[in-house]
């Protein structure tokens, strides 16, 4: 509202809840005025607010926390993979030149004697 209250309808209280300036009101459409709760009941229902948002920003910190550990490992595999991938081909460079060497030694070996 214009005024900054909050407000909202519960049609299981059939009730209209209000929050202006940090204080919870119940507006009784029918009766057309607000009811009094006792003070522990307001005092209980403030601190039910309180728990649930602390309870939300617990979740939030704990999901913001379970996906750093999860980018963290995609990248600990990723980088892996490709130390992984740089082995492999070093390897295959490797194997490439001892297989030319021996192509080039065994061509050595049945070509003619080079008489000295």
């Amino acid at each position: 509202r214009p005024d900054g209250t909050v407000a909202v309808w519960s049609p299981v209280l059939q009730l209209e809840q209000q929050v202006t300036e940090g204080q919870l009101r119940f507006w009784d459409r029918k009766a057309e005025k607000y009811l009094e709760l006792p003070e522990e009941e307001e005092e209980r229902l403030r601190l039910g607010e309180r728990r649930a948002r602390e309870e939300a920003e617990a979740r939030a910190a704990n999901e913001a926390r379970a996906r750093e550990e999860s980018d963290r490992a995609r990248e600990e595999a990723e980088a892996r993979a490709a130390s992984e991938a740089q082995a492999r081909e070093a390897a295959m460079r490797k194997t490439r030149d001892l297989e030319a060497r021996l192509a080039e030694l065994q061509a050595g070996t049945r070509g003619p004697r080079n008489p000295s």
